[in-house]
């Protein structure tokens, strides 16, 4: 942190509290991302049907104008017995298919994307694993990749 000498007592003050909650945020950051590994580990072992969970998340470089926002993006799907990787929703010649035929599955997996796109979310998703990086869920473990998105 800056060390900035200030002359008057309300920044001294202002300085304090600052550090207050930058300390407070990282104490709640840590035991949140302990729960998130836990949260992870028991939806995949909680839906049997699902292998492998794969994301990726990352700044990006340009966004024609716009601001370059951290984001989660492409949720994958690895459903046991077979050797591709799925989005929760996907086509096949031009009929639109769902990766599992469980509605329950499908519902868990559209509930975890929209939690995992939430911004809180995607605070400690990055906190957790990192910027630039696919993230590879499966019962045995989470790994996580350097990932070039451009």
């Amino acid at each position: 942190m800056t060390k900035i000498k200030f002359e008057s007592k309300l920044f001294e003050d202002l300085k304090d509290e600052i550090e207050e909650i930058r300390v407070a945020q990282n104490e709640v950051l840590t035991q949140t991302k302990e729960t998130l590994i836990a949260a992870l580990k028991a939806f995949i072992k909680e839906h049997k049907e699902l292998e492998q969970l794969t994301w990726t998340q990352y700044t990006p470089h340009f966004n024609d104008g716009d601001a370059c926002i951290f984001g989660v993006r492409s949720l994958e799907v690895k459903i046991e017995g077979d050797e591709e990787l799925y989005d929760t929703y996907y086509f096949k010649g031009n009929k639109q298919k769902t990766v599992s035929n469980s509605k329950e599955i499908v519902a868990a997996l559209n509930d975890l994307e929209t939690f995992m796109n939430e911004e809180t979310t995607e605070i400690v998703l990055k906190k957790e694993f990192g910027d630039g990086v696919r993230v590879i869920v499966t019962r045995k473990s989470i790994e996580v990749e350097d990932y070039d998105h451009e």
